[in-house]
């Protein structure tokens, strides 16, 4: 739990920063340890591969489903913050449909990591568990 709080504290800060000049060794300087900075980074000298921000509407009880491609040995980060009236669950797979990562605790902000084997396409599922719409805007970045 204490790492998934760190994470998240590196990707809000983040959301908040400047994008069009964002770089690996960004990320890498706002981690505070040498252990923590290879969580957050493979590469300090390279820039970000993807840096994507959709802001969206799921309907209540529904999925709402997207397909990235993301490159091998790269860390993803993906990061989903709803506007408080419902449950979302974060669900990413690869494809060959294996779950690869999720964040199904209760609440709308959700954090996933991982540094996919290979080069591939990956799909995102943000579920709904509410009964009302829930307007979220996810993250991701590479």
């Amino acid at each position: 739990m204490k790492t998934k709080n760190i994470i998240l504290s590196v990707i809000l800060s983040i959301v908040t920063t400047s994008f069009s000049t964002l770089s690996a060794s960004t990320l890498w300087s706002q981690s505070t340890s040498s252990t923590q900075r290879s969580e957050y980074v493979t590469s300090q000298s390279s820039d970000l591969l993807v840096d994507i921000t959709h802001t969206d509407r799921v309907k209540s009880n529904t999925t709402d489903v997207y397909k990235y491609t993301f490159y091998a040995r790269e860390s993803v980060y993906i990061y989903v913050k709803g506007d408080g009236d419902t449950d979302l669950d974060l669900n990413v797979y690869d494809e060959n449909d294996n779950l690869i990562e999720s964040d199904t605790d209760l609440g709308d902000e959700c954090l996933v990591s991982f540094t996919p084997k290979w080069r591939g396409k990956f799909t995102i599922k943000i579920k709904n568990l509410g009964s009302v719409y829930n307007e979220y805007t996810m993250r991701i970045v590479q």
